[in-house]
Protein backbone atom coordinates (compact mmCIF):
# COMPACT_ATOMS: atom_id res chain seq x y z
CA UNK A 1 0.00 0.00 0.00
CA UNK A 2 1.21 3.25 -0.80
CA UNK A 3 0.14 6.79 0.39
CA UNK A 4 -1.98 7.00 -2.11
CA UNK A 5 -3.84 4.25 -1.68
CA UNK A 6 -4.13 4.48 2.41
CA UNK A 7 -5.69 7.98 1.24
CA UNK A 8 -8.54 6.39 -0.55
CA UNK A 9 -8.88 3.69 1.93
CA UNK A 10 -9.33 5.96 4.57
CA UNK A 11 -11.87 8.27 2.56
CA UNK A 12 -13.91 4.92 1.76
CA UNK A 13 -14.15 3.56 5.38
CA UNK A 14 -14.94 7.26 6.16
CA UNK A 15 -17.95 7.20 3.45
CA UNK A 16 -19.03 3.82 4.78
CA UNK A 17 -19.45 4.75 8.31
CA UNK A 18 -16.01 2.12 9.75
CA UNK A 19 -14.54 5.27 10.98
CA UNK A 20 -15.19 8.33 12.64
CA UNK A 21 -14.07 11.82 10.48
CA UNK A 22 -11.69 12.25 13.99
CA UNK A 23 -9.54 9.18 12.64
CA UNK A 24 -10.18 10.32 9.10
CA UNK A 25 -8.51 13.68 9.65
CA UNK A 26 -5.78 12.73 11.95
CA UNK A 27 -5.08 9.39 9.12
CA UNK A 28 -4.65 12.02 5.97
CA UNK A 29 -2.59 14.78 8.50
CA UNK A 30 -0.31 11.65 9.27
CA UNK A 31 0.09 11.19 5.78
CA UNK A 32 0.81 14.64 4.35
CA UNK A 33 3.23 14.68 7.77
CA UNK A 34 4.59 11.85 5.83
CA UNK A 35 4.82 13.44 2.14
CA UNK A 36 6.60 16.18 3.96
CA UNK A 37 8.90 14.49 5.97
CA UNK A 38 8.42 16.81 8.75
CA UNK A 39 7.73 14.35 11.41
CA UNK A 40 9.44 11.35 12.14
CA UNK A 41 6.26 10.02 13.74
CA UNK A 42 4.54 9.85 10.40
CA UNK A 43 5.93 6.79 8.90
CA UNK A 44 7.46 5.14 11.60
CA UNK A 45 6.72 2.42 13.41
CA UNK A 46 4.73 4.79 16.15
CA UNK A 47 2.58 3.06 18.95
CA UNK A 48 -1.19 4.08 19.52
CA UNK A 49 0.17 6.34 22.56
CA UNK A 50 2.57 8.32 20.53
CA UNK A 51 0.26 8.61 18.07
CA UNK A 52 -2.22 10.00 20.43
CA UNK A 53 0.40 12.28 21.44
CA UNK A 54 0.97 13.93 18.21
CA UNK A 55 -2.70 13.88 17.07
CA UNK A 56 -3.19 16.43 20.20
CA UNK A 57 0.07 18.56 19.59
CA UNK A 58 -1.21 18.71 15.73
CA UNK A 59 -4.57 19.55 16.10
CA UNK A 60 -3.64 22.45 19.06
CA UNK A 61 -0.79 23.46 16.29
CA UNK A 62 -4.08 24.05 13.67
CA UNK A 63 -5.84 25.55 16.60
CA UNK A 64 -3.16 28.26 17.03
CA UNK A 65 -2.69 28.82 13.13
CA UNK A 66 -6.05 28.35 11.78
CA UNK A 67 -8.89 30.88 11.83
CA UNK A 68 -11.69 29.75 14.10
CA UNK A 69 -13.44 28.91 11.41
CA UNK A 70 -11.07 27.29 9.81
CA UNK A 71 -10.29 24.77 12.41
CA UNK A 72 -13.49 24.22 13.15
CA UNK A 73 -14.54 23.25 9.60
CA UNK A 74 -10.84 20.90 9.21
CA UNK A 75 -11.51 18.97 12.56
CA UNK A 76 -15.42 19.21 12.76
CA UNK A 77 -14.79 20.97 15.71
CA UNK A 78 -17.56 23.61 17.25
CA UNK A 79 -21.17 24.60 16.93
CA UNK A 80 -22.97 22.47 14.27
CA UNK A 81 -20.42 20.03 13.18
CA UNK A 82 -19.53 16.40 14.85
CA UNK A 83 -17.57 17.35 17.54
CA UNK A 84 -18.65 19.75 20.37
CA UNK A 85 -14.82 20.79 21.35
CA UNK A 86 -11.28 19.63 20.82
CA UNK A 87 -11.15 17.06 23.52
CA UNK A 88 -14.20 15.14 21.83
CA UNK A 89 -12.71 14.70 18.81
CA UNK A 90 -9.61 13.42 19.95
CA UNK A 91 -11.06 11.05 22.16
CA UNK A 92 -12.82 9.87 19.05
CA UNK A 93 -9.66 8.88 17.41
CA UNK A 94 -9.04 4.97 16.86
CA UNK A 95 -5.16 5.06 17.34
CA UNK A 96 -4.87 1.54 17.11
CA UNK A 97 -6.12 1.73 13.39
CA UNK A 98 -4.00 4.41 12.60
CA UNK A 99 -0.91 2.16 13.90
CA UNK A 100 -1.96 -0.79 11.34
CA UNK A 101 -2.44 1.82 8.81
CA UNK A 102 1.32 3.19 9.14
CA UNK A 103 2.79 -0.62 9.52
CA UNK A 104 1.06 -0.96 5.75
CA UNK A 105 2.98 1.80 4.43
CA UNK A 106 6.07 1.28 6.37
CA UNK A 107 5.95 -2.70 5.11
CA UNK A 108 5.31 -1.81 1.60
CA UNK A 109 7.95 0.79 1.72
CA UNK A 110 10.52 -1.74 3.02
CA UNK A 111 9.46 -4.07 0.34
CA UNK A 112 9.89 -1.45 -2.38
CA UNK A 113 13.24 -0.66 -1.32
CA UNK A 114 13.94 -4.61 -1.33
CA UNK A 115 12.96 -4.65 -5.02
CA UNK A 116 13.85 -3.00 -8.38
CA UNK A 117 12.41 0.75 -8.79
CA UNK A 118 9.72 1.59 -11.39
CA UNK A 119 10.23 4.91 -11.70
CA UNK A 120 6.79 5.70 -12.46
CA UNK A 121 5.71 4.69 -8.97
CA UNK A 122 6.57 6.47 -5.59
CA UNK A 123 5.47 6.73 -2.12
CA UNK A 124 3.56 9.72 -2.52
Amino acid sequence: MDCHQAQRRLDQLLEQGEIEPATHRCGLDLLDAGRQATDPVALQGASAEVLEQWARQNALRCQDNLEVGAFGERFEVGHGHTYGCIEQMLSCIDHAFLVELLNQLEAAALRSMQEPQDSSQGCC
